[in-house]
């Protein structure tokens, strides 16, 4: 059974028939010639005059470096120098060995995503049903309703694969994070969560007097699930429906997860002061959507 090369890439090829014909494809070719190296920084003089080399810290480009022998003489290498005998090879090992860390770290973080059961692209999938669907009634337009049909249609685990969910259940979506840290595509269970803002305004007339008005809103959430279109610190915007204004159709809503005060001018004129002030009770846990088993 002769060996043939064929451009390069050696075959194994089965006995020539009784007439001795041989593909023309397999025919015996002339090695390839050798790629030149490419050129490699020569080994600093005072480091291979030095007695005893190698030993630690002569690696010019990491004096720091503390290895001898082999693993020096693989430092240097690494670093673009030669090797003792001279020789070097035909790619530089630092560029191995970067693409081989940056590919480790890649496949690292994406099993632990795949253990963790979520990532990014399935939040994404989870809003982008969620948008498709404002304006209009998800199931029966109660807000599970939403958040149950955005997960189950982006391949995600919804409420019932954690728990049994009972209508006035803290139902769980996932993987529960900080709130802080919620982004989209995350699942958000409230339990009796008010935000009542006030907004305290003093007008000023053109005759130097002034009179103060006073407004406030109450925003009530006791028992509720939305999910996050994106996170902007103290606000979270959320698609949600079966709350005001517009009932049971899917709605994007600003809500606030911190109290907080700022001052504004006043609706004029005449010429005014304003100043807001937001208050937050209740409980609000975010979660994580996971993936779904395969079936």
């Amino acid at each position: 059974m002769p060996l043939w090369r064929n451009h390069g890439l050696s075959v194994i090829v089965a006995a020539a028939n009784a007439a001795g014909d041989v593909p023309a494809a397999f025919q015996p070719q002339p090695p390839l010639p050798r790629r030149p190296r490419r050129g490699r920084k020569p080994i600093p003089t005072e480091a291979a005059a030095a007695p005893g080399w190698p030993r630690p810290e002569q690696c010019p480009d990491h004096p720091g470096l503390r290895c001898a022998g082999p693993l020096l003489a693989l430092a240097l290498l690494v670093c673009g120098y030669q090797d003792l005998a001279g020789a070097a090879p035909p790619r530089p090992l630092h560029g191995v060995v970067a693409d081989a860390r940056a590919g480790w770290r890649q496949a690292v973080t994406q099993v632990a995503s795949l253990m963790a059961g979520s990532d990014e692209s399935l939040g994404a999938r989870v809003v982008a049903y969620a948008r498709q669907q404002a304006g209009r009634q998800v199931g029966d337009g109660e807000c599970y309703d939403l958040a149950d049909q955005a997960l189950i249609r982006s391949g995600a685990r919804s409420a019932p694969s954690f728990d049994d969910v009972t209508p006035g259940a803290d139902y769980m979506w996932g993987t529960q994070v900080a709130l802080r840290d919620a982004r989209p595509g995350d699942i958000l269970q409230f339990r009796g969560f008010n935000v009542r803002t006030s907004v305290t305004t003093r007008q000023f007339l053109p005759d130097g007097r002034s009179y103060t008005m006073q407004n406030w809103m109450l925003d009530e959430r006791e028992h509720h699930t939305a999910i996050v279109e994106s996170n902007e610190g103290n606000t979270l915007v959320v698609l949600e429906q079966n709350v005001p204004p517009l009932g049971r159709v899917v709605q994007r809503t600003r809500i606030p997860i911190a109290s907080m005060t700022y001052d504004g001018d006043g609706i004029g004129p005449p010429r005014g002061l304003s100043t807001t002030t937001v208050q937050v009770d209740g409980t609000i846990r975010a979660y994580r959507p996971q993936r779904a088993s395969p079936p």
